[in-house]
């Protein structure tokens, strides 16, 4: 039975598949709220970032980078020749159960994949997903479209979201959205980060940053109202992630898109109910992110998560 708080409102996805929105959408699926759309975005070449990897990593780094410039640049494909070797050993039940067993031996000493195996489950390649995405929506007789598109804020995409009169505009990882398409979204764009707004804005985890600049007011997830700035947007939705004595930088992470799938569904239902809040960010408390830590400050960031542990009371 469809969600009847959902019954007047069109949602649309735009994302770039990764994990955790793999993770938000089945969830969405399995919470009844029907999706009219998913614009999965295939344009994962960054040129800048590629030329920084090489960059620093050097010689190292020159068959991955000369592979993601043919497979994504030429061939214009939605995923890397590894991602295309691992979806051809998936669907064979010989190579599905050679990649279990490397996983299983990577994670001998971990309880991560037991833990959070909702999750770990959709760590797939890209057509694996697009194969489980399709099987959910049959199962609960949705008719969502999916769209493979390399051009997200192009005029194709502007006309579609038009024409269809989407409402609501979900963003889950991507490239930046342009004004252009967010015009076109007749409600609310709604985007999910992995921290507490206003803290670490931007891009590299925020999980990590949050430990590495030993600040756990910045622990947590937002979902805010999507504006033209870079996480500036009215905040809609938000909470903490409590740290517990039995966890790791790993763990934190899956927490934290567990959380953020939780926050998800009731943002959307705050909106088909016409009752969402809009808060203004703080503008005294912000600060930003735009790179991955380097292996000094995930060290730090262990270290502090230590100290954070040790505090707990019993």
């Amino acid at each position: 039975m469809k969600n009847e708080l959902n019954k007047n409102n069109n949602i649309c996805i735009t994302t770039s598949l990764g994990t955790n929105s793999m993770f938000y959408i089945m969830n969405l699926i399995k919470h009844k709220i029907e999706i009219h759309t998913i614009l999965v975005q295939t344009n994962r070449y960054r040129p800048k970032r590629e030329k920084k990897k090489l960059k620093k990593k050097k010689l190292r780094y020159l068959i991955p980078y000369i592979s993601n410039y043919l497979a994504f640049k030429i061939f214009n494909s939605p995923t890397t020749l590894k991602g295309q070797i691992f979806y051809i050993f998936w669907k064979t039940n010989l190579g599905r159960e050679l990649i279990k067993l490397i996983k299983k031996k990577r994670n001998k000493n971990s309880n991560i994949d037991t833990d959070f195996i909702d999750i770990r489950q959709y760590e797939l390649d890209f057509y694996s997903r697009i194969d489980l995405i399709k099987k959910a929506l049959k199962q609960s007789n949705f008719n969502s479209k999916i769209i493979l598109t390399s051009k997200i804020n192009g005029k194709v995409i502007e006309n579609y979201l038009f024409k269809n009169k989407i409402d609501v505009l979900f963003i889950s990882g991507g490239t930046i959205i342009r004004p252009n398409i967010l015009n076109q979204i007749l409600k609310s764009t709604i985007t999910i980060h992995n921290s507490y707004l206003p803290y670490l804005r931007g891009w590299g985890g925020g999980e990590v940053w949050s430990l590495i600049h030993n600040q756990k007011d910045a622990l947590g997830t937002t979902i805010f109202y999507t504006d033209k700035g870079i996480d500036t947007g009215d905040i809609l939705i938000q909470e903490h992630l409590k740290v517990s004595k039995d966890d790791s930088l790993e763990s934190l992470k899956y927490k934290n898109i567990i959380l953020g799938k939780d926050l998800l569904i009731k943002a959307i239902n705050l909106l088909n109910s016409n009752c969402a809040p809009r808060i203004k960010q703080n503008s005294r408390k912000i600060t930003t992110i735009n790179r991955r830590p380097s292996n000094e400050e995930i060290y730090l960031a262990n270290e502090n998560l230590n100290i954070w542990k040790s505090e707990i009371s019993e």
